[in-house]
């Protein structure tokens, strides 16, 4: 098995080779101004995610990791460059894109049913497809048995997973993840990493993912970008063979392969650099 780590300075894209690009940033840079100062939060950046791929971001805390995903879900304008969605230029949110968040963002009033089928409502769509479209999300989830039920009668892991089916009931073309699970406790983190693993692959999904974990942008990405200290660029990326052992294995035997620990090894190395630079 072939593990690579690339290094990619900031204006050099880079995709799969293979596949065509689904989300693109050519030049992306983000500035702020902050009680009279203007702050970079990211240096102009070129990167592709291809059809298909799950790419994590990966880096320090401020390096810009979820300013450029809040760039992709159209939430924020960049201050330079362009972010081009099957090569249209993006403008503003839409169902092309869904965001699902670390603290879940559930309406609390509303049911599971409520909270999944609201974006299909904003967009009038019939209600028998409606229907439809919900309980196969629910199902997809392992929620088939809980429309009815509120969010504070959920665990944590529940409602991540009403929030997964929330953002997969549009049909996206890509799923952007800020921290998905970074509010679970650990046991409960596991087993949805595996279960969105095994999601990711069976949909086809195109990702494009947040995390300060590790051992989980590894587990589940195709790709991984590590971005430096702010102002946040690409430094290196780090890429496997698509047929990788742990694909089709559980997360304590992924970690127990020599490749998941070598690669986990070098990617954390590459963050804890950066981290060195923030003293």
């Amino acid at each position: 098995m072939t593990i690579t780590g690339n290094t990619n300075p900031a204006g050099h894209a880079s995709a799969s080779a293979t596949r065509s690009a689904k989300l693109a940033f050519r030049g992306v840079g983000m500035r702020f101004r902050a009680r009279g100062h203007e702050l970079t939060a990211l240096s102009p950046i070129d990167l592709e995610v291809a059809e298909g791929e799950f790419l994590s971001l990966v880096g320090p805390s401020g390096c810009g990791k979820s300013t450029l995903l809040m760039l992709a879900a159209g939430l924020q304008e960049p201050t330079e460059g362009e972010i081009l969605l099957n090569g249209q230029p993006l403008s503003g949110p839409g169902p092309d894109r869904s965001v699902v968040f670390q603290q879940f963002a559930l309406f609390p009033a509303k049911t599971v049913k409520g909270n999944v089928e609201f974006g299909l409502r904003m967009a009038r769509l019939p209600r028998q497809e409606i229907g439809e479209r919900v309980n196969e999300a629910l199902d997809m989830v392992g929620l088939a048995g809980f429309a009815g039920s509120y969010p504070h009668e959920l665990s944590g892991g529940m409602q991540q997973r009403v929030a997964l089916a929330r953002a997969l009931v549009v049909r996206p073309d890509v799923l952007l993840m800020d921290e998905p699970l970074g509010a679970l406790d650990a046991q409960t983190k596991v087993l949805i990493q595996e279960e969105l693993s095994t999601l990711v692959r069976e949909l086809e999904l195109t990702v494009l993912m947040v995390t300060h974990s590790v051992e989980e942008a590894v587990y589940l990405s195709d790709r991984c970008v590590v971005l430096t200290a702010r102002p946040g660029a690409i430094k290196e990326e780090f890429s496997l063979e698509a047929g990788r052992a742990w694909r089709s294995t559980g997360v304590d035997e992924s970690m127990a392969d020599p490749a998941f620990a070598e690669l986990h090894r070098k990617i954390w190395h590459s963050v804890r650099a950066e981290l060195g630079s923030l003293r």
